[in-house]
């Protein structure tokens, strides 16, 4: 009976010992386990974060380009006052030509009366120094 005990003791004691690996990597995996939910739980919660900041980002370049868009209609309507502007200072200066052309007629017109009043005294100082005193 003691080769039996001890065979028993044995088979018992290898049991326990197996038994024992077992419940420890069974511990362990599930220890494994929830460390790795725990890890996707983290994972999908970064995920969503990063969705929201892409989200956030879409509507920044939304806005982005909203702004642009004003920009560019800002700019066109400088450009049609710019070209309204360059309109009118042609005008002016048209006008300006136009006015130096009057004066300088104006001039001419004055030099001819100025020599008919000269021809007329003339004139008149020679019916005059005609005429009986």
């Amino acid at each position: 009976m003691d080769n039996l005990a001890i065979a028993l003791f044995t088979i018992f004691g290898t049991v326990a010992s197996v038994t024992g690996v077992v419940i420890y990597v069974f511990n362990g995996t599930r220890n494994l386990i929830r460390e790795m939910r725990d890890t996707q739980n983290r994972i999908v919660e970064m995920i969503n974060e990063i969705k929201l900041t892409q989200n956030k980002i879409v509507e920044m370049i939304d806005e982005i380009k909203l702004t642009q868009n004003k920009i560019i209609e800002m700019i066109d309507e400088i450009k049609l006052t710019q070209n309204k502007i360059i309109e009118m200072i042609d005008e002016i200066k048209l006008t300006q030509n136009k006015i130096v052309e009057m004066i300088d007629e104006i001039k001419l017109t004055q030099n001819k009366i100025v020599e008919t009043l000269a021809n007329q005294t003339k004139i008149l100082e020679k019916i005059e120094s005609k005429l009986p005193a």
